[in-house]
């Protein structure tokens, strides 16, 4: 078989899993939007259950690393999404300058914090936060891979009680740039996706992970409930991670080749960048009131313009316009990732780790 297709059958269920990621982030935009204010409890669950969203795409980033040397993974990932996130923040700010977006999103001036938050474009936050989690990995990883898992599990423990358990422990809301947009989210799902590259979901029965994660979906929505986030739903607690590694190893399993999801699949990247940009737009029209058609039509055309941009941009030589630009497999070449043998050497078990 040729080898280009034999490729294109191991990335079926990545090109499936970015789009279904990327409908469910619209679905958590459109309820932090007020599309389900008038059925708050649909809203809250739904929000819930799309919480696996954000860190999949962090999973299937690093997942396709081939070197954890600092220097050329930083280097790589900024030459591919640095432009893209300076672009889509001056996109997003003056149009919430000029009132098109909700003015509450408008900061009185620029400010620095932008770099982490995107300002105006509240979802941009997740391109510098992949930047920096990134070096967090490469630099831990240098002290050997058990360490990296250590220390990143640790800055995800620390993320959810400032985040999830803030209101409990400190009596208020924590700022998203203190938990999320910072330090202490990324840098664990980014280190499982390296992890994920010693062949788990091949190990892992599928009805296994079907059943994880139900059970870690519905612990999801306790936990939203537990921390009192109703109806807007929490960033991330403790489920999330098992909820998003069971959602990333199921995707994993499927082999199936499909020209359609490899297209869509490729085009989750722009439609991400674009779709808030629509979804302002469609907030001012009668779908603002019916969630799903609002959904369906927002991820509808946003995977349709980053589609239909996709030719203009590769003929510019736009960064990672003829793949997806969080696939990062030239990134340093001198440094292979450390396998089951460095994981030994690490004092981890590796009794497993042979496919």
């Amino acid at each position: 078989m040729d080898r280009a297709v034999i490729r294109s059958e191991r990335q079926g269920g990545e090109d499936a899993l970015r789009v279904l990621c990327f409908l469910a982030i619209v679905v958590l935009h459109a309820n932090a939007a007020g599309s389900f204010d008038h059925v708050p409890l649909t809203g809250f669950v739904a929000d819930e259950l799309s919480r696996f969203a954000v860190p999949c795409f962090f999973l299937l980033s690093s997942y396709h690393w081939k070197s954890l040397d600092a220097g050329p993974l930083t280097k790589r990932l900024i030459d591919r999404v640095g432009p893209a996130f300076l672009f889509w923040l001056i996109v997003y700010n003056l149009a919430a300058y000029c009132g098109f977006l909700d003015p509450k999103l408008k900061g009185d001036l620029p400010s620095p914090t932008w770099l982490l938050t995107g300002g105006a474009g509240y979802h941009l936050w997740f391109l510098p936060a992949l930047v920096m989690g990134a070096v967090i990995v490469a630099l831990f990883h240098r002290r050997g891979r058990a360490f990296a898992l250590r220390a990143t599990a640790s800055l995800l423990v620390v993320g959810i009680l400032v985040g999830a358990y803030g209101s409990w422990l400190f009596g208020g809301s924590t700022p998203h740039i203190l938990f999320r947009n910072g330090l202490l989210f990324s840098p664990f799902f980014l280190m499982m996706g390296v992890v994920l590259k010693d062949g788990w979901a091949s190990r892992t029965s599928v009805s296994v992970l079907a059943l994880s994660a139900t059970a870690f979906a519905g612990l999801q929505v306790a936990e939203g409930l537990l921390t009192g986030r109703f109806p807007l739903g929490h960033d991330f607690g403790f489920a999330t991670a098992g909820f998003a590694l069971s959602v990333t190893l199921l995707a994993l399993r499927w082999k199936g080749h499909s020209a359609v999801l490899a297209a869509l699949g490729k085009a989750s990247f722009g439609a991400y960048l674009v779709h808030a940009l629509l979804m302002a737009g469609a907030m001012r029209t009668p779908l603002a009131q019916r969630p799903l058609m609002l959904i369906l039509g927002v991820a509808a055309g946003s995977l349709i313009v980053s589609l239909a941009c996709q030719p203009l941009l590769a003929r510019l030589g736009w960064p990672g316009s003829r793949e997806h630009p969080l696939r990062t497999r030239g990134a340093g070449e001198t440094a292979p990732i450390a396998g089951p043998e460095a994981m030994a050497a690490d004092g981890l078990d590796t009794s497993a780790t042979k496919l």
